[in-house]
């Protein structure tokens, strides 16, 4: 089976993935609205505003900013009656949805959201977090029920942890409300790339100095494989160069960062011997295979993370 791990910011060469800070876990992802039952109210106040960082003093690079950091960081810059937020009509009546279009398949971990610096309560208070793969949410993942702090006015997200939960659309079903408006000043979504082992990578104890074997099952016959290495966790996204679709947990894969490239014998397997330089004893490095000609697919092992002894 081949299991896609697109991720939002796809490039078309091997390279590292865009600017800003690379995940260690968790990414931000945006999310583009596409249902909203609670309508917009009269005046600037359109949906758009919450899903476009217009409210928030800084920005982040969608499916490579590492979430928690940046939640953690960054504060509302919108004042309740600005135009960079939104506002639901008057009145609509609970409960209601609101969707999200994640753009790609993604483990949802995670929700986040800001409110407004003038501690302003027209906001959300409970809710709900559905998970599908699906737009009509026929059968979705619920990932748990959760109440907003409202009236704070200092301008920090709140978090919310879901149940993990794989899909593209993500459901928030508002349940309770302070005033007769609801409202927000920014959403964003904690993700992770959804994993898979279509191929199976097992590589020896790395000691400098000493030689290395990465042994690599699962693959189509005769195909190729290549393994990649770094020395940071992080994220780069390849579309096609080479033949080559994949998403590394990597950063900084390049033509550079390559341990071999073989094509796969009659089992499906490919096998590379690399001694291990002197000079990389103490550090962390990362290896991954991933194999040619899948796309739009992605073929490759999971991550394998050691310390050179």
């Amino acid at each position: 089976m081949r299991i896609s791990l697109r991720t939002v910011c796809g490039l078309t060469a091997l390279a590292v993935a865009g600017s800003g800070t690379f995940a260690v876990g968790d990414v931000t992802v945006n999310g583009v609205n596409i249902l909203n039952e609670f309508g917009e109210f009269p005046g600037p106040w359109a949906m758009a505003g919450a899903t476009d960082q217009s409210g928030l003093d800084s920005n982040y690079t969608s499916g490579v900013t590492n979430y928690d950091g940046f939640t953690g960081s960054v504060l509302s810059s919108t004042p309740a009656d600005q135009n960079n937020t939104w506002f639901g009509e008057s009145g609509a009546p609970l409960p209601g949805n609101i969707d999200f279009d994640l753009g790609a398949e993604w483990n949802v971990t995670k929700v986040g959201m800001w409110s407004f610096i003038s501690a302003d309560t027209n906001v959300l208070d409970g809710f709900e977090v559905y998970v599908d793969d699906n737009p009509a949410f026929s059968s979705p993942d619920f990932g748990g029920s959760f109440v907003f702090v409202n009236g704070t006015g200092t301008g920090a997200a709140q978090s919310f942890d879901i149940t993990d939960s794989v899909g593209r659309y993500v459901r928030l079903r508002l349940t309770t409300q302070n005033t007769s408006l609801v409202g927000m000043g920014e959403f964003v979504f904690g993700a992770m790339p959804v994993s898979g082992d279509c191929l199976t990578m097992t590589v020896d104890p790395l000691v400098a100095g000493q030689s290395a074997t990465w042994n690599v099952s699962g693959a189509t016959a005769g195909e190729q494989v290549a393994i990649v290495y770094g020395f940071s966790p992080g994220s780069t996204s390849v579309n096609g160069f080479a033949g080559y679709c994949a998403t590394f947990g990597i950063q900084g894969v390049n033509q550079n960062k390559v341990i071999c490239t073989k094509s796969a014998d009659g089992g499906g397997n490919v096998s590379c011997t690399k001694k291990i330089p002197a000079g990389v004893k103490g550090r962390r490095v990362l290896s991954q295979a991933a194999e040619r000609n899948t796309c739009p697919d992605e073929c490759m092992s999971i991550l394998d993370d050691q310390v050179v002894g």
